[in-house]
């Protein structure tokens, strides 16, 4: 089956989330953080990212299901948060991020009516909360054939609320795999291919595009990797990536096939035995990436500023939500990485919220894969 309608649709989505996301940044205001019952951080962006996606995908995919972060209970018993959400997808409307002009004589009403029609946007506060909590509910038994989208409306809102990187994702399963993957990347500088080398881009946690709107990575399954710029109005022409393969060398200098990326102050992971693996390698005084967001993290692989991540859980129970690797998995898989949890399966995303079925991650080139997936064994065996 084809995912080409799917995947144009969910650039759509990706774009506008994005840059609704951004424009807030850009205004430099008060974002109305607030916490949820896990003590991690929400903003009226993530309600308006959320709403946004779900809506356009729900237009043009009234069949499929949704598994997003976010619930809108915390704005059902605050009005004012959820009026300056609304005001945030409305204003993002008005400037018709999408669509041209009509005509010169629309009135902006008329323009925004349009662009809401065309999109599927919720035309009213109580559908924008209706939308959102589409992708909180729990999808019903269901045939494994079911298409169902999996979002992340801000992965990293930590450092989003500091300005620093952070991903807009989504990604369409059927089957427990993904088959399509889309991610925004509103602060991360588009670099084209032709300007710089494929094996030194920038992507660092407060290397930011200041002005501009980003890079956004996109794949289906089994037909590579492309990156677009994301601009005001709309996404620049594809450039199909891939990352640059290395033969396998001793590990030293610069053709040392463990860069990796980690989020050192993650609360998930045994930081000392990620340590430890580094040792046995040999890099233990190579860099390491710090990136807080996961889907910034898979960027980083796909587009070659790294080469390897591991995720060594420290509590051996855990298991990881889906939308933080659905999508950017995916993009790093089609530009040529390999994947899989420390007992070298494939992820499975059949379970819902979490990925139930796998433990910790292992990401590197293929060539040097089961290496890294040996040593981050023995290491995560060890008591």
């Amino acid at each position: 089956m084809s995912h080409e309608h799917s995947l144009q649709i969910a650039l759509q989505a990706i774009h506008l989330a994005s840059i609704t996301t951004k424009t807030l940044l850009l205004q430099n205001t008060d974002k109305g953080s607030t916490a949820k019952d896990d003590d991690s951080p929400v903003t009226i962006a993530d309600f308006a990212s959320q709403a946004i996606l779900i809506s356009i995908l729900r237009h043009h995919f009234p069949s499929d299901q949704f598994v997003g972060e976010e619930s809108a209970s915390v704005l059902r018993s605050d009005h004012i948060l959820a009026q300056r959400v609304w005001d945030l997808i409305t204003a993002s409307l008005q400037q018709q991020l999408l669509q041209p002009p009509l005509s010169s004589s629309s009135s902006s009403n008329d323009e925004a009516t349009a662009t809401t029609t065309t999109l599927g946007l919720p035309t009213s506060l109580p559908e924008m909360l209706e939308a959102i909590d589409l992708g909180e509910k729990p999808p019903p038994h269901q045939s494994p054939t079911q298409r169902t989208w999996f979002l992340d409306p801000i992965d990293g809102t930590a450092s989003y609320i500091q300005n620093s990187q952070y991903a807009v994702s989504i990604a369409l399963v059927t089957n427990g795999e993904q088959q399509v993957g889309v991610v925004g990347f509103p602060n991360l500088p588009y670099i084209p291919s032709t300007s710089s080398s494929p094996s030194s881009p920038i992507v660092e946690e407060t290397t930011i595009d200041p002005t501009g709107f980003g890079t956004l990575l996109s794949a289906i399954k089994g037909q590579g990797t492309y990156k677009r710029q994301m601009t005001h109005s709309g996404l620049s022409p594809p450039t199909k990536i891939q990352i640059q393969i290395q033969t396998p060398t001793p590990t030293t200098g610069n053709n040392n096939p463990y860069r990796f990326t980690d989020s050192m102050s993650s609360p998930y992971i045994e930081p000392r035995k990620h340590i430890a693996v580094r040792q046995r390698l040999g890099v233990a005084d190579a860099p390491v990436l710090d990136l807080w967001a996961m889907q910034v993290k898979y960027a980083a692989l796909a587009l070659g500023a790294c080469s390897a991540m591991i995720r060594i859980p420290r509590d051996r129970e855990f298991r990881p939500c889906t939308w933080d690797h659905a999508g950017g998995m995916l993009v790093y898989e089609e530009a040529g990485g390999k994947i899989t949890d420390l007992y070298g399966r494939r992820f499975d995303y059949a379970s819902g919220r979490r990925l139930s079925k796998n433990l910790g991650l292992v990401a590197a080139l293929p060539q040097v894969h089961e290496d890294l997936l040996r040593v981050v064994r023995e290491v995560f065996e060890e008591e």
